[in-house]
């Protein structure tokens, strides 16, 4: 054979291999570029999410209801703009929000003290009228029902019926005429069922430990931060506390009355907002002053005058830890007595006047912050001399988490530290309370959403496991309000995408978050860096002497509507221009620095630092 024969026959061999190479490196690169991008989108949906999630629990005139349907209403909320804005990006073709849910085994919304699970399982299935609303038995269905209506069966819910096990037909009429009839049963036991995604119900951070020489058992509920809540017996007695846990031998005291203001609006005021000192009354609400006028502004920016309500208090803790309530108006109790304003009174209920001689704050002074010292000094007291002997060892798992992780229950997870685990140095991230609650907390999520996704991969085509989080994005999880985003087995080029994404949230109602307290200098006749800008704490460029600290969301822009007119205004101002945030340790954090401050600037800092953290956790939380 020629040369040139040769010649033809290897490249009639290798240009295909050739080709068949390069349209494989093709792929890789292309599925390669898919992953990325979709790793992309997915963050960016989650960041979405988190968004929908700020907007609704930090409304524009900051009213937030944190009542349990609430909470699974925008957390709802949040996962709904995921889903949409994930199918929305991505543009496969043809592919819904609702086909999308195939590839979605979990998405987990961690709380300040606990958490919601979103993730397939299977479920009874429901009658549902033509808005598709669920239907229960009542007398307004009976015409609608081909059976007798029954009293004994009120209020019973009518679940579509297996075949063969119907006990009648609920019928309604569309809109274009078509009758839709629904074979019902009301077992539940005979319903037909389906496998959808749902939001599982809430679920706390909590373990329990028992200690029988010390008669103790106990179940404590954690948070992000430091408050507890304790309930079951100790020494034999049954308790319920909730608290937070701080140093007792702290020379930090917070005992001074701050004086607070900022701007609001409401209808009436015309369109320019007012300044207005307030307190934060007993039930965790603002009033306001002007002059001596008392009001609140309600969600829908409507003023009442505390003149025309029923009598509301001030609470003040006393230093040894008791409570007496300051009237803040001239009002009517429930038992028919009336109240005097700025009277002391033993209880917020009985109209018992307090006659001790006691000195109290101002009226108009908020003494929130004092309160949260106070009353966490005694929590703190009760808790450290009652379970000083807990370890981790006293740990029991939780009957719904025996299931292995692994090798191991989730108490075999926990690190034994030796040492009690509520010391008095709780408030140190080093202290055994501090690890101790984040691998509580770690475990418990991890436990949960390995059973969702285990469940996810029984029902699909796939196996499918938790992936192995970072310890970065652990720690992102237990110090925020977060959104954990699983996407599983959805085909991209050569392979299937397989990922996951945290987005954090700092800007919400849900939790007072240690790192989001910003400082303003209220000094007056001076115009510079102090007073037109809030600050990180410790910030050299904030050397006023009248410093003061609020949250980051008392910092976001506030509207309100006249007309078709929308009016933006921020609540903290100089010179009736907004407070700007500042460019060296918030804009350009990497250009934050403490260096040209004093001690005694220092010492101021820190000192408004906890205050501002202290009221704040007082007034987010019903310490009573």
């Amino acid at each position: 054979m020629k040369l040139a024969d040769f010649t033809v026959l290897f490249l009639i061999i290798i240009i295909p291999v050739m080709l068949l190479l390069s349209y494989f490196l093709s792929l890789q690169t292309d599925t390669i570029g898919m992953q990325t991008e979709y790793h992309s989108k997915q963050l960016d949906a989650s960041k979405d999410a988190i968004d929908a999630f700020e907007i609704n629990t930090v409304e524009w005139n900051s009213a937030y209801s944190t009542v349990a349907n609430s909470k699974r209403r925008d957390v709802m909320a949040s996962i709904n703009t995921f889903t949409t804005s994930f199918s929305n990006s991505i543009g496969i073709a043809g592919i819904s929000k609702q086909e999308l849910l195939a590839y979605i085994p979990a998405i987990a919304v961690t709380l300040y003290d606990g958490y919601y699970i979103y993730t397939p399982a299977e479920t009874k299935q429901i009658v549902k009228n033509e808005n598709g609303i669920a239907v229960f038995m009542n007398e307004g269905i009976k015409t609608r029902i081909n059976k007798k209506y029954k009293d004994e069966d009120k209020g019973k819910i009518l679940y579509l019926a297996n075949d063969g096990y119907e006990e009648g037909i609920y019928t309604y009429e569309k809109t274009d005429g078509t009758e839709v009839s629904q074979k019902y049963t009301l077992d539940p036991n005979k319903a037909k069922t389906e496998y959808a995604h749902i939001l599982k119900p809430y679920a706390t951070y909590s373990a329990r430990y028992v200690k029988e020489d010390e008669k103790i058992d106990i179940v404590v509920n954690y948070t992000l931060d430091n408050y507890i809540t304790i309930y079951g017996t100790v020494n034999g007695n049954y308790v319920i506390k909730s608290g937070y846990l701080i140093d007792t031998a702290s020379t930090e005291k917070i005992t001074e009355p701050e004086n607070l203001k900022e701007l609001v609006w409401y209808d009436g005021l015309g369109n320019t907002p007012k300044e207005f000192t307030y307190i934060y009354a007993s039930d965790n609400t603002k009033v306001y002053f002007d002059g001596a006028t008392l009001f609140q502004v309600d969600a829908n920016n409507k003023k009442t005058n505390l003149s025309e309500k029923s009598a509301m208090y001030k609470e003040i803790v006393l230093s040894n830890g008791t409570s007496v309530y300051q009237a803040l108006n001239n009002g009517a109790i429930t038992s028919g007595k009336n109240v005097v304003q700025n009277q002391l009174y033993t209880d917020d209920k009985n109209g018992i006047e307090y006659t001790a001689m006691v000195a109290i704050p101002s009226l108009n002074q908020d003494v929130s912050a004092r309160n949260y010292y106070y009353k966490s000094i005694e929590f703190s007291k009760w808790v450290y001399s009652k379970l000083k002997n807990i370890t981790t060892n006293n740990m029991q798992d939780r009957k719904e988490l025996e299931y292995n992780l692994g090798e191991g229950t989730i108490t075999e997870k926990i690190t034994d530290y030796g040492d009690p685990i509520f010391s008095k140095d709780a408030q140190s991230e080093d202290s055994v309370f501090a690890k101790h609650k984040a691998e509580v907390i770690r475990q418990i999520l991890v436990s949960d959403l390995n059973q969702a996704i285990t469940s996810y991969s029984r029902n699909s085509k796939g196996n499918y496991e938790l992936p192995v989080m970072t310890e970065d994005d652990w720690n992102q999880i237990l110090r925020n309000v977060s959104m954990i985003t699983f996407v599983q087995n959805m085909p991209i080029g050569m392979k299937y995408y397989n990922d996951y994404v945290v987005a954090t949230s700092t800007a919400n109602k849900e939790y007072v978050n240690p790192d989001e307290i910003y400082l303003i200098s209220n000094d007056s006749g001076s115009d510079n860096n102090s007073t037109r800008y809030y600050h990180k704490p410790y910030c050299d460029k904030l050397v006023g002497t009248q410093l003061i600290g609020y949250r980051n969301i008392d910092f976001v822009a506030q509207k309100f509507s006249i007309g078709d007119d929308e009016i933006y205004y921020f609540k903290h101002i100089y010179n009736n221009v907004p407070k700007q945030a500042c460019y060296y340790c918030i804009v350009q954090r990497e250009l934050f620095s403490s260096g040209g401050l004093s001690d005694s600037k220092l010492e101021s800092h820190k000192k408004a630092y906890n205050y501002a953290l202290a009221r704040e956790r007082y007034a987010m939380h019903n310490f009573r």
